[in-house]
């Protein structure tokens, strides 16, 4: 079993290298492909035992091609998540977004963000503390300009979690958002770094108000008739 440090990700070769349940308790979620197929785990969301946590292994190795296996840690929630976009230029983070997503936990999928607002709710030591770790992956990957779309949380044992890093631009108009609430346009900067073009300066976001977007969920399809915000 490898582990590396700062993340909560664990590469698996075999069960017996790997976790051992009698020590190690945790929440496991699967994916529903794999979940779908493994007998005894009714409830989704509740927390696993040892023996169904060894048969989710065991079905993850039977349909690994590489036969190792990534077993990922949950991390219980403290506040709300945050996934906005950053901008590095020249191997440093000039721009750094934290936002503060909401969930529509009676939603068909309730780990699709209902609305965000900016600035984020999330305390600034720890936004401070995420800075300090995603400059740290820039630096450790040698990544030298790009926007990067950015999923992170505080866990109720109070430590910041990168969740995911990924080198595009986030959906849900995060961007054009961004370009109103601080005036950096994000994309016209990665469009001129793509075309070998110089990237206008940039800071971190200062915010002259409140912002907020809100994306509409249904369980029916047609046409919005009215939005009342109450």
């Amino acid at each position: 079993m490898s582990k590396i440090q700062g993340q909560v990700s664990y590469t698996v070769q075999s069960l017996q290298r790997g976790i051992r349940m009698e020590d190690k308790r945790f929440t496991l979620r699967l994916d529903k492909e794999i979940f779908d197929r493994i007998s005894g785990l009714a409830e989704q969301h509740r927390r696993s035992t040892a023996k169904e946590i060894e048969q989710a292994i065991d079905c993850a190795f039977e349909n690994s091609i590489s036969k190792k296996i990534i077993i990922e840690q949950f991390i219980a929630l403290e506040g709300c998540q945050s996934g906005s976009d950053s901008f590095v230029k020249d191997g440093k983070l000039v721009f750094a977004s934290f936002d503060s997503q909401f969930y529509d936990l009676n939603a068909p999928n309730p780990f699709t963000p209902a609305a965000m607002c900016y600035p984020s709710n999330m305390p600034m030591e720890k936004q401070i503390e995420l800075r300090a770790e995603i400059q740290r992956l820039v630096d450790l990957l040698g990544i030298r300009t790009t926007i990067l779309n950015i999923e992170c949380r505080v866990g109720t044992d109070g430590k910041a979690y990168l969740m995911e890093v990924s080198p595009r631009a986030g959906g849900n108009r995060v961007t054009e958002i961004l370009r109103l609430a601080t005036g950096t346009d994000l994309i016209k900067n990665d469009v001129r770094n793509a075309l070998g073009l110089s990237v206008e300066d940039m800071t971190d976001p200062v915010y002259d108000g409140s912002y907020t977007r809100v994306i509409l969920h249904s369980y029916n399809s047609g046409t919005v008739k009215d939005i009342v915000i109450d």
